[in-house]
């Protein structure tokens, strides 16, 4: 005890890392100590209490690494090159916002996962339906997803651009659907729109 005791005294006034790592790795073994943390297993009286260390090690290496390393911002250029080109784009062909630059919002361009793509599949089936539904005679199956932006809403809206094929046909066309995929307490995903990228002449 007599040895915790010394130790919790010669701790270093700096709150220097370096100087803290020492201190703190040099505490003695007792059966109520370890070097991972300072515990009593049972109370003691206040004279024999060992004050803990305010923070842990990796906390204090952490805070010093957040005070020393400048806040990034994104350049008014960057963002003003950002708006000019963002400004003629289609929701369907809308670019990533340029890095640090704190924009909530807006549509960006989606990554689309193995785990995400079942899902999407199914919204183009859907969408196709639409298409079917608003354009009698038209028979097309889905062939391949193109790319995909999207926002965040009650749940996601998806602006995809896909490819599928006419049943009598031997190649694609570019589609674009606008979906939202609501939760479905809300009622499930929603075919805003779907319409042929190029449509036929």
């Amino acid at each position: 005890m007599d040895d915790l005791l010394k130790w919790s005294k010669s701790k270093p006034e700096s709150d220097d890392p370096e100087s803290l790592r020492r201190w703190f790795e040099s505490i003695p073994e007792t059966p109520w100590s370890s070097k991972s943390s300072v515990r009593f297993a049972t109370p003691l009286p206040n004279s024999h209490r060992v004050n803990r260390p305010p923070l842990s090690i990796p906390s204090f290496i952490q805070q010093q690494q957040q005070e020393e390393e400048p806040k990034r911002v994104c350049s008014e250029q960057d963002l003003a090159d950002y708006i000019e080109r963002s400004r003629e784009l289609s929701p369907y062909d809308a670019i990533s916002p340029p890095p640090y630059s704190n924009l909530c919002g807006g549509v960006a361009p989606y990554l689309i996962t193995d785990s995400l793509r079942p899902r999407l599949i199914r919204l183009c089936n859907l969408a196709l339906d639409k298409f079917h539904s608003d354009n009698p005679g038209a028979n097309y199956v889905f062939e391949n997803i193109v790319k995909i932006t999207a926002t965040a809403t009650s749940g996601t809206t998806y602006y995809i651009t896909f490819e599928a094929r006419a049943v009598a046909a031997s190649t694609c066309q570019t589609f674009q659907a606008h979906v939202w995929d609501r939760h479905p307490k809300l009622g499930g995903p929603v075919v805003e729109e779907c319409k042929l990228k190029h449509p036929l002449t």
